[in-house]
């Protein structure tokens, strides 16, 4: 047991109320430092011989399955975001993604059916998501909070799982989140891109920090902010966006933008809408079919996160608005 300590210097000051997924009886819990650690052992944990991932898929992932030598192949996905396969053998499992945040709860349980529940959920993009009993469940915490690290994997109770990893420590790689309250994001983008690279692929436990902040995390306002600015969002650009799924009223990741438009990331940038692209990586992938080849090159990712007011949103999308008119 850890010796408590008694004086010196006061640290930061943040609320404890706890962590969102952290006391869960219907499912087995296990803090983790991030969204690749999370599938990795997932796959390991599952006793499967192959795992099918998405072609349309962070590069991370194939790289972490590669760290454990976790057999995997790939899949397309169809017009909707769901995937093509119509089963899979009995000694694999497949990896499902929620794109943007986007598939409710009720099309999760459908392919978990599909696919006689070897299925290992990619919720990355969707931290509010239900999770799905009988499945493992991934959870990432950096795409929706200001924390250097931290994923979840749930499942069940009874399941087995490895758990003995070493804990990521934080406090050395957080100084971008420190700094961006003084420069903005912009201005600490070289330590939040330093931090990002340092990652690595082996699977480790969440760091205490990280636990920390996300014990002091205001989950429904959050949940209720991005809501809020995915149905404004939808509201202002709803004769401009041609996403090709249903775009629901929930808290996503991103906002879904769709737009074949040539050099509008490079539009939006220089009007200081900064968006990443999902990934650059794939866009000139040439074997890939056609939804995942447009969707690396045309679907712009627009914030919709915690910070925003709704009349940040609105004046973002009167940007995207001008940027698309003037291509």
């Amino acid at each position: 047991m850890e010796e408590k300590e008694y004086g010196g210097y006061l640290p930061l000051e943040l609320p404890i109320a706890g962590e969102y997924y952290r006391n869960n009886e219907d499912f087995r819990v296990i803090s983790l430092n991030s969204g690749r650690s999370g599938i990795a052992l997932a796959a390991l944990s599952s006793g499967a011989k192959r795992l099918l991932i998405p072609d349309y898929v962070c590069p991370t992932v194939p790289q972490a399955l590669d760290e454990y030598n976790i057999a995997y192949e790939g899949y397309n996905i169809d017009e909707v975001l769901l995937p093509k396969p119509a089963s899979i053998p009995e000694d694999t499992y497949i990896l499902c993604i929620n794109y943007y945040g986007i598939l409710s709860h009720d099309t999760m349980l459908s392919l978990y059916k599909k696919y006689d529940g070897r299925v290992i959920f990619d919720l990355t993009q969707a931290f509010y998501c239900e999770p799905v009993k009988g499945a493992f469940n991934i959870y990432s915490m950096r795409k929706f909070f200001g924390v250097s690290d931290g994923a979840y994997l749930l499942c069940n109770q009874d399941k087995e799982i490895k758990s003995d990893f070493p804990a990521d420590v934080s406090w050395d790689k957080a100084i971008h989140l420190i700094k961006s309250i003084e420069t903005g994001t912009n201005g600490a983008y070289a330590e939040a891109k330093e931090r990002e690279e340092s990652m690595g692929y082996e699977i480790k436990l969440m760091s205490k920090l990280t636990q920390r902040i996300l014990s002091s995390v205001d989950y429904e306002y959050v949940k209720n902010k991005r809501i809020e600015n995915v149905c404004v969002l939808t509201e202002e650009l709803k004769d401009l966006n041609t996403f090709p799924a249903k775009i629901p009223s929930a808290p996503l990741y991103i906002f879904p933008f769709y737009c074949e438009k040539e050099g509008l990331f490079e539009s939006l940038v220089k009007r200081k809408v900064y968006v990443p692209r999902l990934w650059k990586e794939l866009m000139n992938y040439k074997t890939r079919a056609y939804i995942e080849n447009r969707l690396s090159n045309y679907m712009v990712p627009l914030p919709i996160d915690q910070r925003y007011s709704v009349s940040d949103i609105k004046a973002m999308a009167e940007i995207v608005r001008d940027c698309v008119q003037l291509l």
